[in-house]
């Protein structure tokens, strides 16, 4: 699998990264999961059932889960196992479930991934008295293309995600800020700062940039999801909201008070010619801060991407011991029943780490998969 950098620059002869995560699977997680099911699909003596929904868990006379019913284009088929692992995932594509678990306006929020995660898993465990755990009100977002296709296109989920806005300034559709786009590096901000578009006019969102912090986002685009993206340009601030229909005079001061407070004039405010740190540029006296990275936009053209909120994955679901078992109530495990993955409850709360959804997948489908077999040889 071919790995590649994330915003890496060279400081004082150290290699220094924008975040947590120095590196990432090549073409995001559709190149991921591709990786994998290429794996899957040349091991011996696993099947694997396309087109097919599980609809409900089998138990047997003692309670125990025996297997699973499922739905497909040929009609209702049970198969029967010896254990069943539910890795199917949150909430995320289910717009009820997110107006009753998240709040209102979630319900019209763009979903990045597959439309089939319905939460139909945890629906099923709960069901036969699984435990609901974790952070149900709180989910993964981040700021994709307004225009973003629904259901999404597999393969463009991450060219339509847009989480530079640490370059450049975030308005609204009235010409204001409403965040701190430097608060923290990137993969610490991104994941939580999509729900800020749903609060905001027309659940619109505006990324705002220079040409020195175009042509950082331009260089530092690894997936793709800045160059050949949607975007408005101009020569100037009020030209620039004149055609994205913002109030000229508000932008215009917005960007004005920006620049007047910030670290690094314009004309040095491309990323990789900076020779500091991220927070050596940060603003000084403004009323709503950016923490880092605050260059002055002041160097034309400027552009301005349309973004608004693509929810990614839910963190409610259910709970599991340390062995992979689900839990009951009173943290009984329900025997024969084990999960990882997304539907796990009580692994993220409020906020994401980058790359921590994969490793956390990683870690718990292999605690399920070994002890489904350790516990069901016989």
């Amino acid at each position: 699998m071919e790995l590649t950098s994330f915003f890496v620059k060279r400081i004082d002869g150290k290699l220094h990264f924008l975040g947590p995560v120095p590196f990432t699977a090549k073409g995001g997680g559709a190149g991921l999961s591709d990786y994998l099911f290429d794996r899957v699909e040349k091991m011996e003596g696993i099947d694997l059932l396309y087109e097919t929904g599980a609809r409900k868990l089998l138990l047997d006379d003692r309670g125990k889960v025996c297997g699973v019913a499922t739905k497909s284009k040929d009609g209702m088929r049970d198969y029967t196992a010896k254990a069943v692992i539910l890795s199917c995932g949150g909430f995320e594509a289910n717009p009820e479930w997110r107006a009753r678990y998240l709040g209102p306006n979630w319900d019209l929020a763009k979903v990045r991934g597959g439309q089939f995660n319905m939460g139909d898993g945890i629906r099923m465990a709960l069901d036969i008295g699984a435990q609901p755990f974790g952070h149900w009100s709180g989910c993964h977002a981040t700021f994709i293309e307004a225009d973003a296709p629904q259901p999404a296109i597999r393969e463009d989920t991450e060219k339509t995600s847009k989480r530079m806005y640490i370059f450049g300034l975030c308005v609204n559709a009235l010409g204001e800020r409403f965040v701190d786009e430097g608060y923290d590096s990137v993969e610490n901000t991104y994941a939580r700062y999509g729900q800020h578009a749903l609060s905001q006019p027309e659940r619109l969102v505006f990324q705002l940039f220079d040409a020195n912090g175009y042509q950082t986002v331009i260089e530092g685009a690894i997936f793709q999801d800045y160059i050949n993206a949607p975007y408005t340009k101009a020569d100037t601030i009020k030209e620039l909201a004149d055609k994205l229909g913002i109030p000229a005079d508000t932008m215009v001061k917005t960007v004005s008070d920006y620049n007047g407070t910030a670290g690094i004039p314009g004309g040095n405010n491309h990323w990789y010619k900076f020779t500091g740190r991220p927070e050596d540029a940060h603003t000084e006296g403004l009323a709503l801060p950016k923490s880092s990275c605050a260059f002055a936009l002041e160097t034309p053209p400027y552009y301005a991407y349309a973004v608004t909120c693509g929810i990614t994955f839910t963190y409610g679901g259910l709970k599991v011991n340390k062995r992979g078992q689900v839990l009951a109530v009173g943290d009984v495990p329900i025997q024969g029943l084990y999960a990882s993955g997304e539907i796990l409850g009580g692994v993220f709360y409020h906020n994401y780490a980058g790359a921590c959804g994969q490793l956390t997948g990683a870690v718990f489908a292999t605690i399920a998969g070994k002890n489904a077999v350790l516990d069901h040889k016989e």
